[in-house]
């Protein structure tokens, strides 16, 4: 997994300088990527997405509120600390922002999701073993009638169980083309 880190120049970093602090930045091991971004260029993106509210801007051309930035992307998300470490020895670097808190934050929520979900599928499975168990007991005792003349005539035991299998595939085929159709809809 690779992780994002975006350093925010101060405003004295002149162009040349801007350049300088990208070369030492790319000479971090773990940088994979770096993407330079300039006031004027987010002041523009800034543009484009405010829309129709782009007015807001206006006059804020020559006093510019954006920062020039560098986009950093790490080949390892075990490294963001050490690569925060370094870029804050480089001079000219006034602000850091990383959303490593937030990314192992989302991790966790959904390994918790997945657990809880597999727990709540052996949870399902057993209470349908459980409904199902029921359902072939209730049918036996509601048959036992037949099914003892059955023994008294001769018939072995998958003669008697033969009808019970073919009927609970039968409902159980209707009842997965039910909830298909049901899902499908």
């Amino acid at each position: 997994r690779s992780c994002q880190i975006q350093a925010f120049l101060s405003d004295e970093v002149t162009e040349e300088s801007y350049d300088a602090i990208g070369a030492k930045i790319l000479e971090i091991s773990a940088v994979e990527e770096l993407e330079k971004y300039t006031k004027t260029q987010i002041f523009e993106e800034m543009r484009v997405k405010l829309k129709e509210k782009a007015n807001i801007l206006d006059g804020l051309e020559n006093d510019n509120p954006f920062r020039n930035s560098f986009k950093i992307t790490l080949s390892d998300l075990n490294e963001t600390k050490a690569v925060i470490k370094d870029l804050k020895k480089i001079d000219g670097i006034e602000n850091i922002t990383d959303f490593q808190e937030a990314s192992t934050v989302i991790v966790n929520v959904v390994d918790t999701i997945k657990a809880a979900s597999l727990w709540l599928v052996v949870i399902l499975l057993a209470i349908s073993a459980f409904i199902v168990a029921n359902s072939v007991k209730i049918s036996v005792y509601a048959r036992r009638r037949e099914i003892n003349i059955m023994k008294y005539v001769g018939a072995t035991d998958w003669f008697i169980r033969w009808p019970f299998v073919i009927e609970g595939v039968i409902i159980g085929i209707y009842g997965a083309l039910i909830c298909f159709v049901i899902m499908w809809v």
